[in-house]
């Protein structure tokens, strides 16, 4: 099991041929991975759904998007189906793309924004994050081109299982999955009808061939998305 560990740093050399009585001093820039792999921890939440645990600049996040079906303390959340029920709800509620459990294990479930925030909803140690959370992400992010076997390493946290999960829009009706938007719930609201999120845009719609942008935007909160769990630090 692996981690996913952000890293830069600049390396001293000392080589020391004492046999010889030589001395050998050098200073060399070493510019390592991205991402370097080291020993990975799992995590599991109430339901017992197991996730992967990635660490980016030192700040733990789950690599799966969330897939529980109960709040921490084993209050049940519902699941609803029927798109005026689901227009009409000021409680915390999910579903699943096209109401089809089979996208559960591949990119988790959709929840409203009450469901992501009146309780504790993330695994024991994790959290929904704030905008700070992501702005952090964004940054490393950044903006660039590239296809996707030259991507930095970590960008199947945000693509693998973010691009695709699709969405619900408040009255019901849920939006098709796309390769080239996707939105995360954060714990911050704009106003009273929207909540901030963490978009992610690729200009170039498709998998293979990557042009990605990460930023803020928002979501009205009836909506249905992911949830992206941080650790609670």
């Amino acid at each position: 099991m692996k981690v996913l560990k952000m890293i830069t740093r600049s390396q001293i050399i000392l080589t020391l041929f004492i046999g010889l009585g030589l001395v050998i001093f050098s200073c060399e820039e070493k510019e390592e991975p991205i991402v370097e792999e080291e020993i990975q921890e799992t995590v599991r939440d109430i339901d017992g759904n197991e996730y992967n645990v990635v660490s980016i600049q030192g700040i733990k996040w789950l690599h799966q998007n969330l897939r529980t079906s109960k709040y921490r303390d084993g209050r049940e959340i519902p699941e609803v189906q029927d798109n005026l029920a689901w227009s009409q709800l000021t409680t915390g509620a999910f579903s699943w793309y096209n109401n089809k459990n089979a996208a559960n294990l591949g990119h988790g479930k959709l929840y409203n924004w009450e469901a992501a925030t009146c309780c504790d909803i993330c695994p024991e140690g994790f959290r929904v994050p704030t905008k700070e959370d992501f702005e952090r992400v964004r940054l490393i992010l950044g903006e660039y081109i590239c296809e996707e076997i030259d991507c930095p390493p970590f960008l199947p946290w945000i693509i693998r299982e973010s691009l695709y999960e699709g969405k619900r829009n408040p009255n019901g009706t849920f939006l098709i999955p796309k390769e080239t938007r996707s939105g995360l719930w954060t714990i911050e609201k704009k106003n009273d009808e929207e909540s901030i999120i963490y978009q992610l845009n690729n200009s170039f719609g498709s998998i293979d061939n990557i042009s990605l942008t990460f930023r803020e935007s928002t979501a009205p909160v009836k909506s249905g998305l992911p949830i992206k769990c941080v650790e609670n630090r």
